[in-house]
């Protein structure tokens, strides 16, 4: 990013900015370069985290500078991230209080049909893994929410809606800034930096588009080139400010190239509530007092360059460790001896007076020593894995997380430390699911304030009656009932029009919509897990409701059958124990209906009948009974046959395998002992071909002395007759 080119002018008052246009511009200037410095050092931390995950991004001469031997930031970012979102949240619409209120439910249906097609289309996924990246990596995520009209035809033909969207949009956390605040509800403005190219700046400003100086250029080396060499304006771009001021309820776009008035002024374009179009930031790391990010790397940075630096320590000792030496030059057969195959046996010539040497060959050679190289290795790679158990506990990426488990621990102590090792993240997984539950709030209520009522209908498939199709139906239903009090006959009412009738009419729904006060008070906008783990999870929880049914049902059901309890108060107890397992929207309304159903059902039946009623249904329930008990029982001694005949081929499946392992493991025995037996063989032959080439080696000397011996008595006796011959 580019240094900032705002003022960085201070001021008592607003006052002391200048009056009109230009001293607004002049104060919002001045306030973005406050807030930038307030966050500077943050900053500054946060690009060198971003270089560090990505292992050094600096290029010198088109080469990338190496930063980490060990990149334990990067492997924790990529552990971490998808533990938190890895799954799309399903929207989760329905009325806040009453369950009798079908103006509210139709609505909830619009909003979170709606919702549920915009998921598929948004690109939400990589919005909210960017969003948890930069809150795992720097500290904080932001991500913002449009509201994106599409018009067809032009001024000429007539303009008119042919579509709308509220896509969500990633903000890069180095272009996001805000008013001073130590909650985030008392944040008074919030600002986006946006790149601009000219026609984009001549479509947001038609006016003072073309005076705008293209003040940024998206060229690496921008910063280099002289007055005389600028970039094309096709790189360049202009630094604009969209500001979003929560006290004036209104948005500010400002260049930093054009100070003499904003470019655009527009009066809360999206009507939001809490008006900024986006939610309470993702932040790994908060506390009460500031709202300064925090990145999390700042919390183990010591320990990942220490194991960093350990890292270097081991691959320069890696270096050394090469088999390495000096020999006698005079000896011309150690490089066939490097070149030789096993066994092979190399002559040599001279040996004689090789072996006539102190020492002989061995002395011939000396290896460096890496005895003590070895050792220092195996206590570096000690002490990394102990930094990086550090790491873990600073961060709470868990041994369970990582797959790290013992293979003998059984399932419930797997589970145990499953949740264990959890429990710190939950935290995170909790604030991720929240964020994405306050991005889909904002799309909802941009969903219900902005959109037309025929972009819901073809959005949505949902069919109402409107009003003038329901007054025409209540009219033709009142002549009905009048005709047949007049013939005395019942009134012949079709099932569609009393099906009209129940139903609220799509005025009514669009009403609730448009009215913010009563739509958030009727109806509850709610996501479910954000995590795809929590699926085993709510599979057991099913699980355990389906036996508590069970159990339920089968307590109470002799109580109801006896009048002891009614079947609306059973059943009214049993809906209060089912909403406890979290069943979801459509079981919850099935609930509903059966309370409506049992209610309905409710009578007061004739004291004789009931008895006679209440003997017969005790005489079927206890045939019943003995019929279930029958059936239970042959199921258990079927399920004991089977179960029997499991274990009976586990055990001989075990068996079996059993009997290949020790027959593998027999088999390399003996191919060892095989091995070991050629292996003396050969020996036995070489310490023989050694023991008789000594033999000769000595034979040979002893010849040879003995020939010497002679040719020195034959010498002898032959100088002792030289003196003979001269004296005769």
């Amino acid at each position: 990013m580019a240094n900032e080119t705002v003022s960085t002018a201070e001021f008592e008052t607003e006052k002391d900015a200048g009056s009109g246009d230009a001293g607004l511009v002049k104060l919002w200037l001045a306030a973005i370069d406050l807030s930038s410095r307030e966050e500077e050092s943050w900053r500054k931390e946060a690009e060198t985290t971003v270089k560090t995950f990505r292992n050094g991004d600096s290029r010198r001469n088109g080469a990338i500078e190496r930063e980490q031997e060990f990149n334990i930031l990067y492997s924790n970012i990529e552990t971490l991230a998808p533990a938190i979102y890895n799954s799309t949240p399903i929207p989760d619409v329905r009325t806040r209080y009453d369950k009798n209120d079908p103006v509210a439910k139709e609505a909830g249906d619009f909003i979170e049909r709606c919702l549920s097609y915009d998921l598929d289309v948004d690109e939400f996924d990589p919005n909210m893994e960017a969003a948890v990246q930069d809150s795992e990596l720097v500290g904080r995520g932001v991500t913002r929410v449009r509201y994106v009209p599409y018009i067809s035809g032009d001024k000429e033909t007539g303009e008119k809606l042919a579509w709308e969207e509220v896509p969500s949009e990633h903000v890069p956390w180095a272009n996001f800034r805000r008013g001073p605040a130590r909650c985030w509800y008392d944040v008074p403005w919030i600002a986006f930096e946006l790149f601009l190219t000219r026609d984009q700046i001549l479509k947001l400003s038609p006016k003072l588009g073309g005076q705008v100086n293209l003040d940024y250029s998206s060229t690496d080396d921008a910063e280099k080139q002289s007055q005389d060499s600028q970039p094309p304006e096709i790189f360049k771009r202009a630094r604009v400010w969209e500001i979003w001021d929560k006290e004036k309820r209104e948005v500010i776009f400002i260049a930093t190239g054009y100070k003499d008035a904003p470019l655009l002024v527009e009066k809360d374009p999206l009507g939001l509530t809490q008006f900024f179009p986006i939610p309470r930031p993702l932040m790994s790391v908060q506390t009460s007092d500031t709202l300064v990010p925090i990145p999390p790397y700042r919390m183990y940075k010591a320990q990942a360059e220490e194991l960093s630096s350990i890292t270097v320590r081991i691959n320069a000792l890696i270096k050394m460790l090469k088999v390495r030496g000096v020999r006698d030059g005079q000896i011309t057969e150690f490089d066939a001896v490097a070149d030789a195959e096993d066994g092979d046996l190399v002559p040599m010539e001279d040996a004689t007076a090789l072996y006539s040497q102190a020492g002989g060959l061995e002395k011939a050679i000396w290896l460096m020593p890496i005895d003590m190289v070895q050792t220092t290795l195996q206590g570096l790679y000690i002490q990394r894995e102990q930094v990086k158990q550090v790491i873990y506990e600073i961060t709470g990426i868990s041994d369970i997380l990582r797959g790290a488990s013992d293979p003998n621990e059984t399932l419930g102590a797997q589970n145990i430390k499953a949740q264990f090792g959890s429990q710190r993240i939950q935290k995170k997984q909790k604030e991720a699911a929240r964020y994405a539950r306050d991005l889909l709030r904002i799309k909802a209520e941009l969903i219900a304030n902005k959109f037309q009522p025929q972009t819901l209908l073809m959005m949505t498939g949902i069919k109402l009656p409107s009003a003038e199709e329901k007054q025409m139906v209540l009219q033709r239903i009142q002549q009905e009932q009048m005709k047949a009090q007049q013939t005395g006959q019942p009134p012949q009412i079709p099932d569609e029009a009393q099906e009209v009738l129940d139903k609220p009419t799509f005025e009514e729904v669009l009403q609730l919509l448009r009215s913010d006060v009563q739509r958030q008070y009727r109806i509850d906008v709610e996501s479910d897990s954000t995590i795809r783990a929590d699926l085993a999870r709510s599979q057991e929880n099913m699980s355990m409701f389906l036996q508590g049914t069970a159990q339920y049902i089968q307590a109470t059901a002799p109580a109801v059958q006896a009048n002891i309890i009614s079947k609306k108060a059973a059943v009214v107890i049993y809906s209060s124990f089912a909403r406890n397992y979290k069943l979801g929207k459509s079981a919850e309304d099935a609930l509903a209906t059966l309370e409506d159903d049992a209610a309905k059902s409710e009578g007061q039946p004739d004291p004789a009948q009931q008895a006679q009623e209440q003997a017969q249904q005790a005489e079927q329930q206890k045939m019943k009974a003995e019929v279930d008990k029958m059936n239970l029982q042959a199921s258990l001694d079927k399920q004991s046959k089977e179960m029997d005949m499991e274990m009976k081929r586990q055990e001989h499946d075990l068996q079996m395998e059993k009997m290949r392992a020790d027959m593998e493991f027999r088999e390399q025995e003996l191919a060892f002992k095989e091995r070991e037996l050629q292996m003396k063989e050969r020996a036995s032959l070489l310490d023989a071909a050694i023991h008789q080439r000594t033999a000769t080696i000595n034979a040979e000397a002893t010849e040879h002395k003995a020939r010497l011996g002679m040719e020195t008595v034959e010498h002898k006796a032959k100088m002792a007759r030289q003196p003979q011959k001269e004296d005769a």
